[in-house]
């Protein structure tokens, strides 16, 4: 919660427009746009990241990417992560563990991609690749957006013909080299402020998108997002609660909406928990 606070206000800052007290940003009009946000290099094995003042690339990129991926989740916005666990390990080389990447993004259909990793050789600061014209002004939004949150050098949009990554996938495509994992100060900034840099991130996001803003109160947001991850799941209980949800059901603890919907993932209310408790009997 505090992280998408943050994503907001940036947003904010970045439109140079006074927030109110409490904003929320939504995906209104484009719930269906897909980003596929690579999580560069792999755990363990081939295809590893740069090292540098006791940091791995492949650790602060998985990191960034999941942190973001929530946010924009979040947001109602259709999420895809080239490694779904820190442990994921892509292809069976070097050259396989990219196209898995861009291959992967492809026929998932996404809209944007991208690619996060960390930068090494000794310098400071943030910059962002394309390959493809059509990707020139997302990775320019993406880029004032990151720098204007992070207050690192700004080392500005680049053009690249030799990255697998953003030269075959068939969406806008950019990878963003967030600071140097080999200079201290950088080092310090990829570690301490993993939430800022997804925060800067999705901030970015939300500018290229156009989403929409409407101010809500805690408690209204909490619901919002509750319901969201709801539908998201549809109406089935998670694994480890299936077995005990079906016999609740079985045993009339649970009378469903009467169109055949258990709504299993909605919040409960206190006159469905008092309805719950009469039915097992409670009093």
């Amino acid at each position: 919660m505090v992280a998408m606070e943050r994503a907001d206000s940036l947003l904010s800052n970045i439109k140079k427009k006074k927030a109110p007290n409490r904003r929320y940003f939504y995906a209104k009009g484009v719930s269906k746009t897909k980003i596929f946000i690579d999580a560069g290099h792999n755990d363990s094995g081939w295809n590893t990241g740069a090292v540098g003042n006791g940091l791995k690339e492949q650790d602060i990129t998985f990191a960034v990417a999941k942190k973001l991926s929530n946010l924009l989740t979040a947001r109602g916005l259709t999420i895809k992560l080239s490694r779904s666990t820190k442990e994921t390990n892509l292809g069976t080389n070097n050259s396989s563990a990219i196209n898995a990447r861009y291959n992967m993004a492809n026929e998932w259909g996404a809209d944007y991609f991208i690619s996060i990793h960390c930068n090494a050789g000794g310098g400071t600061g943030t910059e962002t690749l394309y390959y493809k014209s059509d990707s020139l002004n997302y990775a320019t939004t993406i880029q004032d957006a990151f720098i204007k949150a992070m207050k690192l050098r700004d080392r500005g949009i680049k053009y690249r013909n030799n990255i697998g990554v953003i030269m075959h996938t068939k969406m806008p495509a950019i990878l963003i080299e967030l600071a140097f994992i080999d200079t201290g100060a950088d080092a310090l900034v990829l570690v301490n402020k993993q939430d800022d840099m997804a925060a800067a991130l999705a901030a970015g996001f939300y500018e290229l998108l156009g989403m929409e803003a409407e101010e809500v109160t805690q408690e209204q947001f909490e619901s919002m997002y509750a319901k969201m991850i709801a539908k998201g799941k549809g109406d089935n209980p998670s694994t480890w609660a299936k077995k005990i949800c079906e016999a609740a059901k079985d045993a009339g603890i649970f009378e469903g909406d009467g169109s055949g919907n258990y709504n299993w993932q909605d919040p409960v209310t206190r006159e469905a928990l008092a309805s719950v408790l009469k039915n097992a009997g409670i009093f």
